[in-house]
């Protein structure tokens, strides 16, 4: 099982505290977030280190745009993982 980066914990635990009907696959989207009051996506924010400043619907695309480059980032640094691994297989073959 791949595991989510800190960020996307932090936003799933905040959509799960929101929606205790949803299961834990629920996903990062701008739905699911739109759903949060202004207050919990301002906390969210504030506890990420960013602006919390704002209408719904920028806070809403500002946690998008955090998930979306912290999740970019999990998925490089597999790939970099894989890549190095795959060259230490070919060095021992």
């Amino acid at each position: 099982m791949r595991r989510r980066a800190p960020v996307l914990e932090t936003i799933l635990q905040a959509l799960e505290a929101a929606t205790p009907e949803a299961k834990r696959s629920l996903r990062v989207t701008k739905t699911a977030l739109g759903r949060l009051k202004v207050d919990t996506l301002r906390s969210l924010l504030d506890e990420l280190g960013d602006d919390s400043r704002g209408t719904k619907e920028a806070l809403v695309g500002r946690l998008l745009r955090i998930a979306g480059a912290e999740d970019e980032q999990a998925r490089q640094q597999a790939a970099e993982m894989a890549a190095a691994q795959r060259q230490e297989g070919v060095k021992e073959g």
